[in-house]
């Protein structure tokens, strides 16, 4: 028996409304992503788990951009070093430097004791994938459950937090 005319103008209409809804709130079924649903737009930012180096009694973790979409302007992320429970640790003079990828000179730096880039233009710097952030510590934050915040402000707003291990 064949649909007649208005009945597949009908099923036409409800699989248009379902492939609307799913280009809406993400793909069907169920999601891997523990923030939810795909979303449309740039993937979220993402850093490898650090690896410690010790010079000078500074203590330097150097983290990976393995992800950041089309890319951040370096004004557009903050840094914080959090405890497990989730309280800022207060770590005067501690930075996180911007490297671009395969640099090895920062090109920003971000101050966490007031919450500042310095640098020649932190607006037009781009974060991108392979950049490097060097957190740079007066005393080691390994083995003691501690994390870096790192925040995108924004219109695509998210934060993540790596453990130092």
């Amino acid at each position: 028996m064949r649909a007649k005319s208005g009945e597949r103008i009908a099923i036409g209409i409800v699989l248009v409304l379902i492939l609307g809804a799913i280009l809406f709130f993400g793909r069907a079924g169920p999601s891997t992503n523990p923030e939810g649903p795909a979303r449309f737009g740039p993937p979220p930012l993402a850093l490898s788990a650090p690896s410690e180096n010790v010079s000078g009694g500074t203590f330097w973790y150097n983290f990976t951009v393995l992800s950041s979409g089309a890319g951040w302007a370096a004004s557009d992320l903050t840094f914080e070093v959090e405890t497990a429970s989730g309280a800022p640790l207060v770590l005067p003079s501690a930075t996180v430097a911007l490297l671009p990828p395969g640099g090895t000179t920062p090109v920003e730096t971000y101050y966490l004791d007031n919450s500042t880039w310095v640098g020649p233009n932190p607006n037009m710097v781009t974060v991108t994938g392979g950049s490097t952030l060097n957190l740079a510590s007066p005393s080691s934050l390994s083995h003691e459950d501690v994390s870096l915040m790192a925040t995108v402000n924004g219109p695509s707003q998210q934060s993540i937090d790596v453990l130092i291990p």
